[in-house]
C-alpha cells in the first residue's frame, strides 16, 4: 500500500530535524579543532532543535541528567580535565536525544576520544595537554539520533 501524504510528510520533517541536528554539531566540532572554542550560539541553537522536535520534558531531563557526569567531573577534580564547551555541547545532545541516549552520547565520544587521543599520543611520543571532545560526542549523538 502507497504511503499517504501525511507519512511522507512526516519522514521528510524528520530528515530536516536529522540534519539540522547534524550541521548544528558539525559547524560545533569545527569550531572546537579549530579554536577550542564553542561559541554558545551552538547550545541555544540544539536548544531551539530539542524544544521544536520533542515533549518539553524530554528536553528538561535529557539535558540536565546527560551533563551529570560531567558536573561530577567538574566539582570533584582538582585540574579542569574539560572545558565548558564540552559540558555546554553534552547538555544540547541531552535536550534533543532525551536521557538515555544522551548519556550513552556522550560517553561512547569520551571512550572515543581518549582512545585515538591515546593511541596518536603514543605513536607521537607526545602528551598533548586536552583535546577537542566535541566532535566525538557530536558523531555518537547523529549516530544514536538517526537509530
Amino acid at each position: 500500500m502507497p504511503a499517504d501524504g501525511t507519512e511522507i510528510a512526516a519522514f521528510f520533517d524528520e530528515v530536516m530535524a536529522v540534519g539540522v541536528f547534524a550541521l548544528i554539531l558539525f559547524a560545533a566540532s569545527v569550531s572546537d579543532v579549530k579554536t577550542r572554542i564553542v561559541k554558545d550560539e551552538y547550545t541555544v541553537m540544539l536548544l531551539i532543535t530539542a524544544v521544536l522536535t520533542n515533549p518539553l520534558l524530554k528536553c528538561i531531563g535529557g539535558a540536565f541528567l546527560t551533563v551529570l557526569p560531567f558536573m561530577a567531573v567538574l566539582i570533584f577534580s582538582k585540574k579542569s580535565m574539560m572545558g565548558g564547551a564540552d559540558v555546554k555541547i553534552a547538555f544540547g545532545i541531552g535536550a534533543v536525544l532525551g536521557a538515555e541516549k544522551g548519556i550513552i552520547a556522550v560517553m561512547l565520544g569520551l571512550v572515543a576520544a581518549v582512545t585515538v587521543e591515546g593511541v596518536k599520543g603514543l605513536v607521537k611520543k607526545k602528551r598533548t595537554e586536552g583535546f577537542p571532545l566535541v566532535p566525538y560526542m557530536a558523531a555518537f549523538a547523529v549516530i544514536l539520533r538517526v537509530l
